[in-house]
C-alpha cells in the first residue's frame, strides 16, 4: 500500500505542476491580450476623437459665408442619400424594421 500511495502521490504532484505550468502559460496570454486591448481602445478613442474633430470642421466649412446656395443644397441632399445609420445592439440599419 504504501508503494500505491506512493506512485499516487507523485502522479497528482506531476499533474499540479503541469497545470500550474500550463495555467501560468495562459496567464500570460491573458495579459498580453489584455495590453493589447488597452491599446486598442487608446488608438480608438483618438480616432473617435480626430473623426469627430473632422466632422466639426466640415460642418464650419458648410456654413461658411463662402458656400453658395447650390452647393448647399447640393451637399445637403448627398448627405440625405448616404446609408442609414447601424444600431450597435443588432446590426441592422433603422430602414430593416427597427
Amino acid at each position: 500500500m504504501s508503494k500505491l500511495y506512493s506512485g499516487l502521490a507523485l502522479i497528482i504532484c506531476l499533474a499540479l505542476v503541469f497545470s500550474s505550468t500550463e495555467l501560468w502559460k495562459t496567464r500570460q496570454e491573458l495579459q498580453q491580450v489584455l495590453s493589447a486591448n488597452r491599446r486598442l481602445r487608446v488608438t480608438l478613442g483618438e480616432l473617435t476623437a480626430a473623426l469627430a474633430a473632422k466632422d466639426e470642421q466640415i460642418e464650419r466649412l458648410l456654413r461658411s459665408p463662402c458656400q453658395t446656395p447650390e452647393r448647399r443644397t447640393a451637399t445637403s441632399s448627398r448627405k440625405s442619400q448616404d446609408t442609414p445609420p447601424v444600431t450597435a445592439a443588432s446590426g441592422r440599419t433603422k430602414s430593416d424594421g427597427l
